[in-house]
């Protein structure tokens, strides 16, 4: 520049360094502090770490006009651990309602955004493992009304208000005379109510400790939270037992059979629990029932037990009946002296449905939700006292949040009536007798503690308001247009065929219309064809494969004008649709994906599933430019197809003109061909064309990506199936990790927003805050993944994942498999069919015996 006498002058003007070091900083300050001692303040620059020291003399304090007590309660919102991640802590959720109110700034910007993709999604294993069937069915989402509404004009009897009035199956007529399975403990259960069997109880709590884990590793994924509930210790202190007794009496082998029975599933919000155990030994039974002081059980003895609650026991011969509910109890009793007359297992439908799903020597568990049992379920007897309970629930944790919040504000314990004069909490319109309690948060003659709600039998609602009764029309409405003709029952059976392997099999008649299955119905073989699904074994091991035996339409319309017009543009002989079928396969191999489907988990490989099944074309085709893919397509000539691609090859194809064209030639040492698609001169696609086994395999990386059909194997059902190997899986594993630790970061940060509130409020420690939350709310944070949460006394993290502020999570260690939903999983493996208009379905997984 200066040889050149080049003058260069700035085009815009530059502020000197003393004007940027004098940036002004507003702090807004709550001064609570007495005398005269100054009150220091340190101030640090996250981006160089420098600290600058303020020292403000509390005497200068003045009293604050109402807009800057609102800007000093938005600034303090500001430090709670509210991120970008969703969170569904109950306090926060209420500050964050509560302090506009209470301080008068608005409210936008504090809620983080719960944005959805469109609809409700499932997963193809969900589908095909029968899961999202099951939800479809029981539709357990709460019936919608006006939270400010109160129920003082509660007047229309529940009881007159319609329920679901879709017929029921003539199960008698499906039997044809004959008797059907019979499981006797189920002649002591009433038609409506849920029903769950042990055939071998000595065994169950080994179980729950061994493979059962897949079970539950995948309900913690669903729910994308870590909580303790207690529910075992809750319910077994509710039968007047603990869980010690209990794992005596079962390993003791004094019990043969045993049945779990309940009115509802709210087992969170609280209900009745009823079991049926017949006795193989009753002199041990004898000198355990001493351990717990009862002595002759030939009457109904009342058991007292924790929290004023009491469990009711008697024996009739050999049967041991243990209720929480003294109502439960007798319906028992009458049952029993009745011969069963009217029970659950006197019914044709049990009877017919154990001709489907019968118990085998390796059955572990079968769970029946009768037709009956559903329609009570969705009905207004339940429907409604629940929605009331929930509403109750709502207003009472406003009184435990809206306490905690008048003690973060500086003030001490508060009555009721300070809460409701200062606005920190708003009447209860529906428990309008709630009151704050110290030791449980809320509590109210009529719901009960809010962490131990009563249940809807103890609640004895009969009426209902106008906008209750019009909301559950409004869920009928939308539920019954669901069934086209039948109402349908769900049994499910859990086998142990040998240690270390489980199998769940679900059997549901029929399947709602609008239905998920629609579009599968469609494309998918019926049970009247028997042809069975033959899955290529394929060397190295997939990490996932999906299966289907598609019917004569869905082949028709495949081989249409659309895909022959294709072929015949692409160079290849259109003879080969004629040898197609019936069944197609979609392998992923094992690889470090550049773009994952849904979760990113494995159990999603396939993507998520809408109310129709595009989704799992998208996936194959995404999988397609993301990682070593194969598709199998079974063939009935395999040598004609041979025959027709050899005569194909040479010549150049055009699609679209000159701007994608194709060639097709021959791998001449191997045999096989590739496919090559030419994009616009700028982009090629090789695709390997291979004939194996009975298979026509079409690759995306037929030059680097080993593959090889050594066999094959039946899919066990002849519908559709999916094959998960977690084993398998290598250079996939820190993708799976990324995605796992991901989940478990948004766990631990809710975790954060459950506690961080009550170490503001006086919890001593963290482990005395997840104490205080489950004896206020019922259940205990856990922190996911290792680590732990730590507190400096201003802010909580996780030595894991960091805040809700500055999230962060682990590298992956090559060392670790045991994370995510399929810790400690081989492989997994679902088949499908249609059946009867409904739906069976078989999943199998098997667990490692050592870690690797």
């Amino acid at each position: 520049v200066e040889s050149l006498g080049v003058k260069i002058e700035p085009r815009q003007s530059v502020a000197d360094d003393e004007a940027v070091a004098k940036t002004p900083i507003e702090l807004v300050m709550l001064a609570r502090v007495s005398g005269n001692a100054p009150a220091v303040i340190v101030l640090k620059n996250q981006m160089d770490g420098a600290t600058t020291e303020l020292r403000i003399d509390p005497k200068l304090a003045k009293p604050g006009e109402r807009q800057l007590l609102a800007e000093w309660a938005a600034s303090r919102t500001r430090a709670l651990p509210v991120g970008d991640e969703p969170f569904t802590s109950t306090i926060l959720s209420h500050w964050l309602k509560q302090l506009p109110v209470l301080y008068g700034w608005p409210d936008q910007g504090f809620i983080p955004n719960r944005g959805t993709l469109r609809g409700n999604t499932t997963s193809v294993l969900h589908v095909l493992g029968g899961r999202a069937a099951i939800q479809e069915t029981l539709q357990l989402q709460n019936i919608g009304a006006d939270q400010n509404a109160s129920t003082d004009d509660s007047g229309i009897p529940i009881d007159q208000i319609p329920g679901v009035e879709v017929k029921s199956h003539p199960f008698e007529e499906m039997l044809g005379g004959k008797e059907g399975g019979r499981i006797p403990l189920a002649e002591m259960v009433p038609e409506d109510r849920l029903f769950v069997y042990f055939p071998k109880p000595s065994g169950l709590l080994s179980w729950l400790d061994g493979g059962a884990e897949f079970l539950f590793n995948t309900g913690a994924a669903a729910t994308g939270r870590c909580l303790d509930y207690g529910l075992t210790d809750r319910y077994t202190t509710a039968l007047g037992m603990d869980i010690d007794w209990m794992r005596r009496l079962l390993d003791s082998g004094a019990v043969e059979e045993l049945a779990v029975t309940m009115p509802d599933l709210f087992l969170i919000d609280g209900t009745e629990i009823t079991t049926v155990a017949r006795l193989k030994n009753p002199n041990i039974a004898a000198g355990l029932f001493k351990l717990l002081g009862i002595g002759d059980l030939d009457k109904p003895v009342e058991r007292p037990g924790a929290h004023g609650e009491s469990s009711h026991w008697v024996k009739r011969g050999d049967l041991l009946i243990v209720s929480t509910d003294k109502r439960e109890l007798e319906n028992v009793l009458k049952l029993h002296a009745d011969g069963g007359k009217g029970s659950l297992g006197r019914s044709a439908e049990l009877r017919f449905m154990l001709t489907k799903l019968p118990l085998q020597d390796t059955t572990r568990a079968f769970v029946y939700l009768s037709d009956p049992f559903i329609r009570r379920l969705v009905g207004p007897e339940t429907k409604i006292p629940q929605l009331r309970r929930l509403r109750a629930r709502g207003e009472m944790e406003a009184i435990a949040a809206g306490s905690l919040l008048h003690r973060f504000d500086g003030h001490g314990e508060a009555t009721m009536e300070e809460l409701l004069a200062k606005h920190y909490v708003s009447k209860p319109v529906i428990a309008t007798d709630a009151v704050f309690d110290p030791e449980c948060g809320a509590i109210s003659k009529q719901f009960g503690p809010l962490p131990r709600m009563k249940s809807l039998t103890d609640l004895g609602i009969t009426t209902a308001t106008k906008l209750e009764s019009d909301a559950y029309l409004r869920y009928l409405d939308n539920y019954n247009r669901y069934w086209r003709q039948y109402f349908d029952p769900i049994a499910l059976r859990l086998d142990q065929p040998e240690t270390g392997t489980l199998e769940l099999s679900v059997f549901i008649l029929p399947l709602i219309d609008n239905s998920i299955y629609n579009g599968l119905r469609g494309i998918l073989v019926d049970e009247n064809d028997d042809t069975p699904l033959k899955v290529p074994v394929i060397e190295p091991e997939p990490v996932a494969t999906l299966s289907m035996n598609l019917n004569e339409k869905a082949w028709t319309d495949a081989g249409g004008d659309a895909l022959e017009r294709f072929m015949m543009q692409a160079g290849i002989h259109g003879s080969i649709l004629d040898s197609l079928g019936p069944d197609v396969h979609l392998a992923i191999a094992d690889a470090d994906p550049i773009l994952e489907m849904g979760s990113g988990e494995l159990m999603h490989a396939f993507g998520p599933m809408f109310n129709d099944n595009d989704m799992m074309a998208i996936a194959g085709i995404i999988s397609m430019f993301t990682r070593p893919t194969a598709v199998c397509v079974g063939l009935t000539d395999p040598e004609a197809v041979r025959r027709a691609l050899d005569n194909s090859v040479g010549g150049r194809s055009r699609m679209m003109g000159d701007e994608i064209n194709g060639n097709l030639y021959k791998i001449t040492d191997r045999g096989g061909w590739i496919y090559r698609i030419n994009f616009f001169d700028m982009i090629s696609l090789r695709l390997g064309i291979d004939i194996q086994d009975r298979f026509l395999v079409i690759r995306n990386m037929p030059l680097t990506t080993p593959f090889r059909i050594v066999g094959v194997k039946d899919a066990g059902l002849p519908g559709a199936g999916i094959t998960l190997s977690p084993r398998a899986c290598r250079m996939q594993l820190p993708a799976l990790f990324a995605s796992a630790a991901e989940r478990e970061r948004a766990a631990a940060l809710s975790g954060i927003a459950d506690l961080h509130p009550l170490m503001l409020t006086g919890s001593k420690s963290l482990g005395e805050a997840a104490e205080r939350h489950k004896a206020w709310f019922g259940f205990r944070p856990l922190h996911p993944g290792g680590g732990e949460w730590t507190w400096n006394g201003v802010t909580m993290a996780s030595t894991r994942y960091g805040t809700a502020q500055r999230p962060m999570q682990p590298d992956y260690q090559a060392e670790d498999r045991d994370f995510g939903p399929l810790r400690r999983v081989d492989t997994v493996e679902v088949g499908m069919r249609f059946e009867l208009d409904g739906l069976r379905s078989v999943a199998r997984w098997k667990m490692r015996t050592t870690a690797k």
